[in-house]
């Protein structure tokens, strides 16, 4: 007999009701489920009841995931637990593509002039841009993104 998690797992992203369902079963589809697109979406939901920076901590320090499941994980862990998000950006950054780096700009944009304030903040800003300048601009899917905070960056003496 097949149980109601594993008929979830032949349902395609968009015919799942995620909001119907318990945080178990999005604990498991985010972690289970092949589908990438399924995954982010449980990741959303556990993210917007208040849950899902604990997994999100697991994905990125297990490497769970396709690239853009860790960057939503790293956005949705930085919303929940900042200081988690920013402990683990040393380990992430040497080998993170333009969507994690991406992610993590947009994140820090929001906090930067309280990031740019401690020398902790300074160094993980500094390493972020440094990381941004070793690519192409062109690389990046939002590029206004990436210039806004390397400009902010810039301005602050960062």
């Amino acid at each position: 007999m097949t149980s109601e998690f594993d008929k979830l797992l032949f349902e395609d992203a968009e015919s799942i009701e995620y909001q119907n369902l318990p945080e178990d079963f999005l604990h498991r589809l985010v972690i289970e489920q092949d589908d990438q697109f399924v995954a982010t979406n449980a990741l959303a939901e556990l993210s917007k009841r208040g849950s899902g920076g604990e997994i999100s901590a697991k994905i990125l320090k297990t490497g769970i995931g396709d690239n853009h499941l860790k960057a939503q994980a790293f956005s949705v862990l930085y919303r929940a637990d900042m200081d988690s998000a920013l402990r683990l950006l040393p380990e992430l950054l040497p080998n993170a593509n333009t969507t994690m780096l991406s992610s993590i700009a947009e994140m820090l944009n929001m906090d930067l002039e309280q990031l740019l304030t401690a020398e902790d903040g300074r160094s993980i800003v500094r390493a972020l841009a440094h990381q941004i300048l070793s690519k192409q601009l062109e690389e990046f899917s939002d590029s206004r993104e990436i210039e806004s905070f390397l400009v902010a960056v810039k301005s602050s003496g960062g």
